[in-house]
């Protein structure tokens, strides 16, 4: 029927293009790491990027790339509705799994929305409102579910897009791990208002104080080294430093 188009279609659809551009591919974890880096220290302050790190550009790009596939979530969902809706009578269970999947991630925002976890909210509503998009930029052309192959790229393109800003305004839970909040707690003895920022593979930035408006020694630069020190001082290191310099 020409209203439809089967999975294995589009799946040849994405693995041609994928095969097209396999050198750019090996490539891209490379420079959409490097470009969430950069991004992620300018946004801060640019005299952050002197403690930017090459060997964490691979990991941040394959951390892109891992999430882009959430983003055409949407697509599928959408395509699979509009085929179902064709043929009620034959594709009712579908219908009903994609009813009933809407209906848990709205009760899951409302949970969410109870408890105060606005940080999971907000990135569960970033990731529908992203999809919700990708959606309505594909409705432009009627015959989209003809066409999906043909526009492979372009669906990928944007998937990478939305990926690499949510990259950047969400950043891991740094609270997760047990070290980071040891060295956390040691910095607040001096910094009663410290806030880790950002860590890459060799550095760990740290907000003196996220009160302040001032840029003057607002931040702090620890090698991820001192993450495994136990004895670890911020007022020792400073001390040091300033021994150091004369």
């Amino acid at each position: 029927m020409p209203g439809t188009t089967s999975t294995p279609s589009i799946t040849r659809g994405l693995t041609t293009v994928i095969n097209k551009n396999l050198a750019l591919l090996l490539i891209l974890p490379t420079l959409l790491g490097g470009c969430e880096q950069f991004a992620t220290l300018c946004l801060k302050s640019f005299t952050l990027l002197l403690y930017y790190s090459p060997t964490q550009v691979p990991i941040d790009g394959i951390s892109i790339l891992v999430k882009a596939p959430i983003f055409v979530l949407g697509v599928f969902i959408n395509m699979k509705y509009q085929q179902a809706r064709i043929n009620i009578k034959a594709n009712w269970g579908i219908l009903v799994f994609l009813s009933a999947f809407i209906l848990m991630l709205i009760a899951l925002m409302g949970i969410l929305f109870v408890r105060q976890d606005y940080k999971l909210l907000g990135k569960l509503t970033y990731l529908i409102i992203a999809n919700i998009a990708v959606i309505l930029l594909l409705q432009k052309d009627k015959t989209v579910l003809q066409t999906f192959s043909k526009k492979a790229t372009y669906v990928i393109a944007v998937s990478i897009v939305l990926a690499t800003f949510y990259n950047i305004i969400t950043k891991p839970d740094y609270s997760e791990i047990s070290n980071i909040n040891d060295l956390t707690s040691k910095m607040k003895i001096k910094y009663p208002h410290v806030k880790l920022l950002y860590c890459n593979d060799k550095y760990l930035f740290f907000d003196r104080d996220t009160t302040q408006l001032s840029t003057v020694d607002r931040y702090e630069i620890v090698p991820t080294e001192k993450l495994f020190l136990e004895s670890y001082n911020p007022e020792k290191t400073e001390a040091e430093g300033k021994d150091g310099n004369r």
